[in-house]
């Protein structure tokens, strides 16, 4: 059922996450959103330094986006979403990293979540990327 809602209420999102700061983009309606956290949640070592916070704030920004999909938030199907942090990942990221951004996607309202560490993506790139993570349950 949920994946019906989602072919006919796609919320598809690609975050960027920045020290103190993630850019939203919603690809279906091109809408794009940067939140900032009232505290900060990174660390001077590492992009997610407070996990409550950054996932409070990320939960924040996903609800106050106007449209999911062109339907209002009240009929739209969870989100499937590419994490991609930009900032403080020289080496890539760890397992325990890389768990945790998908911990945080997860936490923030995303039905499915998918890291991506590289080049940012075009929006038929996001979508490409979660077509692997789509046809898992």
């Amino acid at each position: 059922m949920i994946d019906l809602l989602q072919k006919f209420f796609g919320s598809t999102l690609y975050v960027q996450v920045f020290v103190d700061r993630f850019e939203l983009k919603h690809i279906e309606t091109g809408e794009k959103k940067t939140i900032r956290p009232e505290k900060p949640f990174s660390h001077q070592r590492t992009l997610l330094g407070d996990f409550i916070v950054a996932e409070a704030t990320l939960r924040s920004g996903i609800k106050g986006m106007a449209f999911m999909g062109g339907a209002k938030r009240m009929f739209a199907a969870l989100p499937i979403a590419v994490i991609h942090p930009r900032e403080n990942i020289d080496g890539g990221l760890s397992q325990v990293e890389e768990r945790a951004f998908q911990e945080l996607m997860l936490g923030s309202g995303a039905r499915k979540a998918r890291v991506w560490v590289g080049a940012e993506l075009r929006d038929d790139e996001v979508k490409e990327k979660l077509k692997e993570v789509v046809g898992k349950t």
